[in-house]
């Protein structure tokens, strides 16, 4: 088991050293040919779901192997679990570690490059350090393409009993019927599959899912399934970027159009801009949910950016806490006020630094007839 305690602090000095990086990429990179800085990026909001205010620590344990399966399966799996903070001059008290702590499930990308706890490592920290227990699940590790979704909900299952049974970690908060509370978030293959395993959870004897955030969902090696299967109640976001070359538009937009049980305010749809202004540029392409690569930026050598504060660490984490504890609802659902800039909690993507606003999010309310042109088949 990989047991590290210190995994936070770890964290703080990476990017510490990546927030330099940014900088000093911003400042050089940014550079015209009449030595002229171009616009930076946003800094990461104060508070938030997104934000640097974190409540815990984090402790990451792993890899896990799911109960009856062999070490080199493919059914492995990391936990992230809070843990409370040292005091500090500037929090002499903070949270203890909790006693239970709502689970999410984050299911990865297939592709090299997108398929390791280190590359969605800050957005793994950043759900955990806000109070939720995150599972990795290892699911494409062991050749098992054709059986991805019954990993899926193996690791699933044997995870929420190791957080309930191993008492170094924190058990899964539980509903009134005594049933784990868990969500999904899922980018690309992960994200289709995310809502994939919401539609089938019932069916594999797991708990109902409270909310899935699909970012990028890609279905172009996976089966298709019946989204008419997610309960009615489950909240699901379905993120997709202008410059995704990968999986596209019609995925997400397919399983939009055919959840017709969930209501429109529960299934919101977002579609990311990409605002090339300043540098680096803040692209809406097929990679931005990565957090510790340079796969996702433009020009390399960045890991997290505007788009993982205020669009991925945001969603996820206001999804999870406002099906959980009835708080940032406004970032998830995108019915807050309007902002000056006419933006709401949802869609603001902030300023670059010579005052210009970074486009929003835009929240379609019929991605249908909005993408018509893509012809995105429905069943």
């Amino acid at each position: 088991m990989l047991d590290s305690g210190n995994l936070w602090h770890q964290m703080k000095k990476r990017f510490n050293t990546f927030g330099g990086s940014l900088l000093a990429c911003a400042f050089l990179c940014g550079q015209t040919a009449f030595g002229q800085t171009r616009p930076t990026p946003p800094p990461q909001p104060t508070t938030g779901p997104g934000s640097n205010q974190y409540l815990y620590g984090v402790l990451q344990s792993g890899p896990f192997v799911v109960s009856g399966k062999g070490k080199n399966s493919g059914y492995t799996y990391y936990t992230y679990t809070p843990i409370g903070l040292t005091p500090s001059p500037s929090d002499p008290n903070p949270l203890p570690t909790p006693t239970s702590a709502p689970v999410v499930l984050f299911l990865c990308a297939e592709d090299r490059g997108a398929t390791a706890p280190s590359d969605y490592l800050f957005l793994l920290t950043q759900l955990t350090s806000m109070g939720f227990s995150t599972v990795f699940a290892n699911y494409n590790t062991g050749g098992l393409q054709k059986n991805y979704l019954a990993v899926i909900q193996a690791d699933l299952a044997d995870a929420l009993n190791t957080l309930a049974t191993n008492s170094t970690l924190v058990p899964p908060a539980l509903d009134s019927s005594g049933q784990p509370l868990y969500t999904v978030v899922g980018h690309s293959e992960g994200g289709y599959l995310a809502v994939n395993l919401a539609a089938t959870a019932v069916g594999a004897g797991l708990p109902i899912p409270q909310a899935v955030v699909s970012f990028e969902a890609n279905s172009s090696k996976l089966a298709a399934f019946n989204p008419q299967g997610i309960n009615a109640n489950t909240l699901v976001i379905l993120v997709i970027g202008n410059d995704d070359t990968e999986g596209r538009i019609c995925p997400s937009v397919t399983l939009w159009t055919e959840m017709t049980q969930i209501a429109l305010v529960n299934r919101p749809f977002i579609y990311v801009q990409s605002d090339t202004h300043g540098s680096p540029a803040q692209l809406g392409n097929h990679w931005f949910p990565l957090t510790y690569t340079s796969k996702d930026t433009d020009p390399p050598g960045t890991t997290v950016d505007d788009r993982d504060w205020n669009i991925t660490f945001k969603l996820s984490v206001a999804a999870t806490a406002c099906v959980m504890n009835g708080v940032y609802c406004d970032y998830a659902l995108g019915n807050g006020p309007l902002n000056p800039d006419g933006t709401t909690t949802q869609t603001e993507m902030g300023y670059w630094s010579d005052g210009t606003i970074v486009k929003p999010l835009e929240l379609v309310p019929d991605p249908y007839k909005a993408f018509a042109s893509d012809s995105c088949p429905i069943n």
